[in-house]
C-alpha cells in the first residue's frame, strides 16, 4: 500500500490552492463543504472562483506565487499549467512538511485525492494510487448506484440514538448488540426506505429488550444491492 488512507479535519485551516482555472475550482467545491479557509492565488481566475471570492466564501490574490503564501498553511493543491512552477512550490511544500498535491504530478506529490462518494457524513474514497483515474472514477459510479442517498441520514440518526443507548445500557457489548441489530435488520431498513418514524419506534423497542434478552441475528437485509456487488 503506498498511499496511508486519511481523512483531514480542515475546519478553520488555511488551504492554499496555486493556480486559478477550472480543475482548481473543481478542488474549490470540495474544499469549501469542509470549513476550510481557502486561499488562492493565480494570476487569472476563472469567474467561477471570483464569485466566491465576491461572496466571502474564500481569499483571492490575483497575481504569481510568492513562497510567502505557504505561511500558515495546512495543505496546498497546485494546479498550474506550467510544470516547472509546480514542482518548484511542490518542494517549498516538503521543506515546510506542508501536505501538497500538484494536479496530474503524482511523483510531485504527497498526497493524491481520491474519487468520492459523498452521503455526508458517509464519505467512500476510491483510490487506484495514481494508476488509473479513469478506473477510480468508473468504480465510483458503480458503487455510487449501490449506495442508498439516505445512508448520510442514516448515520446521522444512528449518532443521534448513542447518547440514549449509553444512558440506557450501560455495558459496551449490549451497546455494540443494540446498534448492530438496528444497522443489519428492520429498523435500518424502514429508515432507508423513508420510513422515519416506523425505524424509530423499532429502535426504541430493541433498545428496551436488549439489555435483557439476546438481539435477533439479521444482516444486510436493509441494502439489498450488496448482494449485486458481491456478484462484480
Amino acid at each position: 500500500m503506498n498511499y496511508f488512507p486519511v481523512f483531514f479535519d480542515l475546519g478553520g485551516q488555511k488551504v492554499l490552492i496555486v493556480g486559478g482555472g477550472e480543475v482548481s475550482l473543481r478542488k474549490i467545491s470540495l474544499l469549501e463543504r469542509t470549513g476550510a479557509s481557502i486561499n488562492v492565488v493565480a494570476p487569472q481566475v476563472v469567474p467561477g472562483i471570483l464569485e466566491r471570492a465576491a461572496a466571502g466564501q474564500l481569499k483571492v490574490e490575483i497575481r504569481e506565487f510568492a513562497p510567502g503564501d505557504l505561511d500558515g498553511a495546512r495543505l496546498v493543491i497546485v494546479a498550474t499549467s506550467r510544470r516547472a512552477v509546480n514542482r518548484w512550490i511542490a518542494n517549498l511544500s516538503e521543506s515546510r512538511n506542508i501536505p501538497v498535491n500538484v494536479v496530474d504530478d503524482r511523483e510531485a506529490s504527497r498526497f493524491i485525492v481520491p474519487a468520492i462518494i459523498d452521503r455526508d457524513p458517509v464519505l467512500v474514497a476510491i483510490s487506484t494510487g495514481g494508476a488509473s483515474p479513469v478506473l477510480a472514477r468508473r468504480l465510483r459510479e458503480r458503487l455510487e448506484a449501490l449506495i442508498p442517498q439516505r445512508v448520510g441520514a442514516l448515520a446521522a440518526w444512528l449518532e443521534a440514538l448513542r447518547a440514549r443507548a449509553r444512558r440506557k445500557l450501560r455495558g459496551t457489548d449490549a451497546r455494540r448488540r443494540f446498534f448492530e441489530a438496528i444497522v443489519d435488520g428492520a429498523a435500518a431498513r424502514r429508515f432507508i426506505e423513508g420510513d422515519t418514524r416506523g425505524a424509530v419506534r423499532i429502535a426504541h423497542r430493541l433498545l428496551t429488550t436488549s439489555a435483557t434478552a439476546p438481539l435477533p441475528p439479521e444482516r444486510w437485509r436493509w441494502w439489498a444491492p450488496v448482494r449485486a456487488i458481491r456478484s462484480c
